[in-house]
């Protein structure tokens, strides 16, 4: 699939079932972490102080002499009180400010916190861990200080009494910050280079120009919104200075701009869990001559009207070893990736990966013999004597078929080209304004006409 296609698979139709959960529970460490920690903080400083209650000013000297020193993360003890200290803000988000949890695979915790009348994304233990680096815990109450203010403005303001008290909940979080949807691309690494030593003024001016001069399809509406997404961000940089000036303050930025302006090649969107548990799994099962023999055992696992593909990645070895099982999007070996922008916090939303990982699966798989297999495997399952398989999940089927085949191209597009594969992060708000970005990006690239006398 060439760029043009990027945005035709997204999290929708088929992948629903695929969709991570939009809430879950307080992880449950929080609460073993927070009761450690008041237990400790008892023992240094006697049962006096209450965590939930006292300043973390107050509590900072109790702090310091569980440190024991200088404070190093490389310390497993000095890791463990940044965890505890950092659930105890949680507990007081929780408390002060009604702050719920969400999943967000942009924080390392693999969760964050948000707030329902203003919108705030606080990775709690990230934030006790800067702290404490600075020598400062007492610096979290700052954070609580600056997060009631911004609820007090945005619960107060004219335009919270015009929404009707609307709350935001955690499906909206994760639906805004969680980069729960990604896609493997070809970037062009000139490209690339030429955009990070250009000047963010030049950049700013080249995106708004490219936007005025989208196709007609392109509603006001969408300009304007990317307008102020990408032109607004760029007029807060000086103009003068060359983006890579700018890292990595604005890494997430620069990887969007990278996105834009060096990806020749891509898959559609979907789940990062369809693609570790589906697509990864069916490429390297591909169409095996014959199935392991099913038991009793085997048979009554299989719940009659289960999917068939999915009893078939369950029941079926892989024919081709994974590189990585492990690895990001069940493929690509961690030791080998790495972020195409430095970024200075946080997990990069564009990842560069080694291709070679893919070559062998998909130098074997075929997309029909792929697709004559399940046939002869729900045939084999009522062989054994198993249930009726579904097949309502043929449009799921087509769909990983489609996303194997957009793998196939871009790792040919790299190899033609001398491209950099990667994976990119993506937020369900951004795959939203994928087709939009599409066309401003057409614009950006599209030769100009000039018209002379």
């Amino acid at each position: 699939m060439n760029e043009s296609g990027a945005f035709a698979l997204l999290a929708t139709g088929p992948f629903a079932a695929y969709h991570p959960a939009v809430s879950r529970p307080k992880p449950p460490q929080i609460d073993a972490a927070f009761q450690d920690f008041k237990q400790r903080l008892a023992q240094v400083e006697g049962a006096h102080l209450d965590p939930l209650t006292a300043t973390f000013a107050e509590l900072e000297p109790g702090v310091t002499k569980m440190l024991g020193g200088a404070f190093d993360l490389q310390r497993p003890e000095h890791h463990a009180l940044a965890f505890m200290l950092g659930a105890t803000l949680a507990m007081r988000l929780d408390k002060d400010l009604g702050a719920f949890w969400f999943p967000n695979r942009g924080s390392g915790f693999g969760a964050a916190m948000g707030l329902s009348e203003a919108v705030a994304v606080i990775s709690p233990i990230e934030v006790a861990a800067s702290a404490l680096v600075r020598g400062r815990p007492s610096d979290l109450d700052n954070v609580l200080r600056d997060l009631r203010s911004l609820v007090a403005r945005a619960t107060l303001s004219p335009e919270a009494a015009g929404s009707g008290g609307q709350r935001l909940e955690p499906r909206d979080y994760q639906r805004m910050f969680d980069p729960g949807l990604a896609q493997v691309g070809c970037l062009d690494p000139k490209a690339i280079e030429t955009l990070m030593n250009s000047p963010a003024g030049q950049v700013r001016r080249e995106i708004e120009d490219a936007i005025g001069r989208a196709p007609a399809q392109l509603p006001d509406a969408a300009k304007a919104q990317i307008k102020s997404q990408l032109g607004g961000a760029l007029a807060q940089l000086d103009a003068e200075t060359p983006l890579a000036g700018h890292l990595p303050r604005a890494a997430g930025l620069c990887e969007l701009l990278t996105w834009v302006y060096s990806a020749r090649a891509s898959s559609g969107l979907a789940p990062e869990e369809l693609w570790r548990e589906v697509i990864v799994p069916l490429l390297h099962i591909g169409a095996p001559a014959q199935f392991p023999a099913l038991d009793e055992d085997d048979l009554a696992d299989i719940e009659p009207g289960s999917e068939a593909l999915l009893v078939y990645i369950d029941v079926v070895p892989f024919q081709t070893p994974a590189a990585d099982e492990d690895g990001l999007l069940g493929v690509f070996p961690i030791q080998s990736a790495g972020p195409i922008i430095p970024t200075a916090e946080g997990i990069p939303r564009l990842i560069h990966v080694d291709p070679s990982a893919l070559a062998p699966a998909l130098a074997k798989f075929d997309p029909q013999a792929t697709r004559e297999a399940l046939s002869r495997f729900n045939a084999h399952v009522a062989a054994a004597g198993g249930p009726t398989l579904s097949s309502e999940g043929s449009q799921l089927f087509e769909a990983a078929l489609m996303l194997i085949e957009n793998l196939r191209s871009v790792v040919q597009a790299a190899q033609q080209t001398g491209g950099v594969v990667c994976v990119r992060r993506a937020t369900e708000a951004e795959a939203s304004s994928e087709a939009a970005l599409h066309l401003v990006k057409q614009s950006l690239t599209a030769p100009r006409i000039i018209l002379t006398g």
